[in-house]
This record gives structure tokens, C-alpha cells and sequence, in this order.
């Protein structure tokens, strides 16, 4: 009812300001009209949409022209750097960090881009070739680092600019909620590798890996797409799509044992002659319509899934032959 109290006034104030250049507004079925310019209604929408949450927003763009005041409150005056838009940032009040659309940046070291402040959200914008780019180079140690919780990334490109990176994504025990989704992760070339691309550091729990696209080049030297290094209980890694060389493996959880692990509709595929998916024994939860493929026996290229709930998987051992029902169907 505020909402509405304030529109009429706001109607009212610009209709005698601007008569006739402007359009008529109609709300529902009430027969009361204003005369609104666009331009105005435009800026009160926009207004509306900026107080949802209790965040505040900040811009981060390498390209943004000299002459802004890098405060990172608007695109103008954007920060050039994603660490330097967390650095704005206040833990736990759900401010979101927007990356502009073509957005260049590298990493140089293990503290270049640290995401430590508790829940935000760091947004890319564009699609294609247009979606941020984050290189990581100069040292074999260069990542993203998350050491708060409730962090999310999405929409973000994170490619190896060296030799033999170690990780792309570093989450430590601290980063409990973390959100990874609808991200990228590649190689720079085939003697630039990124060795793991996501490395979830033990006890790091309920996190969301969802819908990212891992590869590797052809003749590429990768470890993992994914690993997590220790117990990751209630959290979820689904709609991803990994393929490539991943010499261990695209998807590795055999150093300790899950709780309620939830794998779903994923790809996985390594063409090296491992298991694409390894699990602790009695890890428990849930493995269903995932498809998996490598170059091994259909019986390894998923291990360890007996204690979890399974339906519907799809497991091949080699390129040209269609998936089969990996683990066996029930028979009771």
C-alpha cells in the first residue's frame, strides 16, 4: 500500500510537471490513469529493484575509463580488480560485486584474489567470449582463494596462464555454503595446465558445484576437474560437464568419506584409463542420472557409489559404445 501511496504522488508531481509529453499508466484494473514519462517511471522502477536485499552493489570493469573516482558504486566509477571489489565489501549483509562484460584481470599469486568476506556474491555479466576472464599465472600457486563463508561465484572465466597451476578455485574448511555455478574452467594451452580446477579443502561442507564446464586440451597434463581433498557432507555437485585428460580422474572424493553427498545429471569423462569418478567407500546420499565415460572397464569407470541411493546412471569404458546401466539394477 506504501508502494502505491507513493507512485500516485509521484504521478501526480510529474504529471503536472510534463502534461502532455508524457504516456498514460494503468495499475491492474483500476480505471485511475496518470500521465508518467518513461524516463520517469523507468528511474522509480530501477529505484524499487536497488532495495530488494540488504546489500549494497559494486562494479568491478578493467576497462573502465580514467576520470572515475574508483569508489566501485557505479559502472563510471568501477574498481578494476575483483579483490578490490571484495575489499569494499561488509561481511554478511549480501552485497553483490557485478564484473562488466569482457572484464580482464590475472592473478599473480595465492593472495591475489581472496574472497573473505562472508556472503557475497561476485556476478559476471556477458555470455560467450564476453564473460569475465580471470588468468592465473606468474606463480604455479596462483588461484581464487574462498576463505568465508556463503560466498557465491558465477558466470566467470578461470583459464591456467602457466605451466602446471595448482588449483583454480581454493575453498578452505572455512568456506562452508560456498556457490560455484555456471563457471568455466579451461587450460591456457596445452603446456599451460590447470592441474585441479576446483580443490575443496576437507570439512568445507554444504557447498553447491552447479552447472560448470571443465576441459582440458587433448594432449594437456590435468589432475582433476573437481576434487574434494575430505568430508563434504550435504553438499550438492550437479549439471556439470567435465572432459579431458584428467589423469586422477574428473570427479576425485576418496580422501574421507561424505554424509549426504548429492551427485546429480552430471557429464563426467576422462580419456586417460582412470576411474572418471572415485568416491570414499560409505560415502552416503545421493548418485543418480549421472553419465561417465574413460578409457577403463565400464565396472571402474565409477568407484565406490555401494552406499549411496542410485538410479539411473549411464557408465561407458570406451569412445563409440553407448553407456550402460552402472551400478546393476535392483532385483527385489
Amino acid at each position: 500500500m506504501k508502494k502505491f501511496i507513493v507512485f500516485l504522488t509521484i504521478t501526480m508531481l510529474t504529471a503536472s510537471l510534463f502534461g502532455a509529453s508524457a504516456f498514460d499508466i494503468k495499475w491492474g484494473d483500476q480505471t485511475t490513469y496518470s500521465r508518467l514519462p518513461g524516463n520517469t517511471l523507468r528511474a522509480w522502477a530501477e529505484g524499487v529493484e536497488g532495495s530488494i536485499g540488504t546489500g549494497k552493489k559494486f562494479y568491478v570493469d578493467s576497462g573502465v575509463a580514467t576520470g572515475g573516482d574508483s569508489s566501485g558504486t557505479s559502472w563510471t566509477n568501477a574498481v578494476t580488480t575483483i579483490d578490490a571489489g571484495v575489499g569494499l565489501c561488509t561481511a554478511s549483509r549480501g552485497d553483490v560485486i557485478y564484473v562488466a562484460p569482457g572484464h580482464a584481470e590475472t592473478v599473480a599469486s595465492a593472495t591475489g584474489l581472496v574472497c573473505d568476506i562472508a556472503g557475497i556474491s561476485i556476478i559476471g555479466i556477458g555470455n560467450g567470449s564476453m564473460i569475465p576472464t580471470i588468468s592465473l599465472g606468474t606463480a604455479v600457486t596462483a588461484k581464487v582463494s574462498v576463505t568465508a563463508a556463503n560466498v557465491r561465484l558465477s558466470n566467470l572465466k578461470i583459464i591456467s596462464a602457466l605451466a602446471d597451476v595448482a588449483e583454480g578455485i581454493d575453498p578452505t574448511a572455512d568456506a562452508d555454503g560456498l556457490v560455484v555455478d555456471n563457471c568455466i574452467f579451461t587450460d591456457g594451452s596445452v603446456s599451460l595446465e590447470l592441474k585441479i580446477a576446483i580443490n575443496v579443502t576437507a570439512d568445507c561442507d554444504n557447498i553447491r558445484l552447479i552447472n560448470n564446464r571443465f576441459s582440458t586440451v587433448a594432449a594437456g597434463g590435468c589432475t582433476n576437474a573437481i576434487v574434494l581433498a575430505g568430508g563434504s557432507d550435504n553438499s550438492v555437485i550437479s549439471g556439470n560437464v567435465a572432459y579431458g585428460t584428467y589423469s586422477a580422474g574428473a570427479l576425485l572424493a576418496s580422501a574421507a568419506l561424505s554424509v549426504n553427498l548429492t551427485i546429480t545429471d552430471n557429464i563426467f569423462v576422462t580419456t586417460a584409463e582412470v576411474a572418471a569418478v572415485t568416491l570414499k567407500a560409505d560415502t552416503t546420499g545421493v548418485y543418480a542420472r549421472n553419465f561417465a565415460g574413460s578409457t577403463t572397464t565400464i565396472l571402474l569407470t565409477v568407484i565406490n557409489d555401494d552406499a549411496m541411493y542410485c538410479w539411473e546412471n549411464y557408465d561407458t569404458g570406451a569412445p563409440g559404445a553407448s553407456g550402460v546401466i552402472n551400478p546393476a539394477i535392483d532385483s527385489d
